[in-house]
């Protein structure tokens, strides 16, 4: 049996502004760090022995509020970062549709395979994060947690469960969410959390 949980970081101030971050980093909010101490208090629950997690700055702040309740081993892997969002990053999603309206109708017309100027496609960013979560389901340890970002566990999920392309954009993961993975054989089960309650059955779908 495989068991982990995939973790988003907690809200930052570019979340709260709906613009779009990538590579980018803005602080969180008191609302991310106060969701990082919940997410800490869920991995404990569940004696994590290992987190592997994204380097970007906004995972390292949610990291620091999670160590206040566990202290697992660390791992860093830039694979896990947050999809590449080039050209758009620091804007919001308003400035984005008004001013990129080009760009903005070739992603909705393919979401998948759509790569913003300077970016990365979903497509691009599975084929980078897949083989990452792949080595780290092999390394041995036991339950252990994955610590990025929406898109990024977005991909994983799809990874794992092989999702509809219209089930992959319907999936939500909020930064108050956390999702259980749980591997038997061929079998993947998955439930979720809110605010650190749960667990739910399956995923959360918007």
């Amino acid at each position: 049996m495989t068991d982990f949980f995939l973790v988003r970081h907690g809200e930052t101030l570019w979340n709260s502004q709906k613009r779009y971050q990538g590579w980018k980093d803005s602080p969180l909010t008191v609302t991310g760090r106060n969701q990082g101490l919940i997410h800490g208090r869920l991995l404990a629950q569940h004696n994590i022995s290992a987190i592997f997690a994204s380097p970007l700055g906004r995972v390292q702040e949610t990291l620091d509020q999670i160590s206040q309740s566990i202290n697992a081993a660390t791992f860093f892997d830039a694979r896990l970062k947050e999809i590449n969002i080039g050209n758009w990053s620091g804007h919001t999603i308003d400035y984005v549709r008004e001013n990129f309206p080009d760009e903005w109708e070739a992603r909705r017309a393919n979401p998948i395979t759509f790569q913003v100027p300077g970016g990365e496609s979903r497509n691009d960013l599975q084929n980078r994060v897949a083989p990452a979560v792949e080595e780290i389901l092999a390394t041995g340890y036991g339950k252990i947690a994955i610590v990025s970002h929406g898109i990024t566990t977005r991909v994983i999920l799809n990874h794992m469960l092989g999702l509809s392309v219209q089930d992959q954009l319907a999936l939500l993961v909020p930064n108050e969410c956390v999702y259980h993975c749980s591997i038997v054989g061929e079998k993947v089960t998955v439930s979720h959390y809110m605010n650190g309650h749960g667990p739910i059955d399956g995923l959360f779908f918007g």
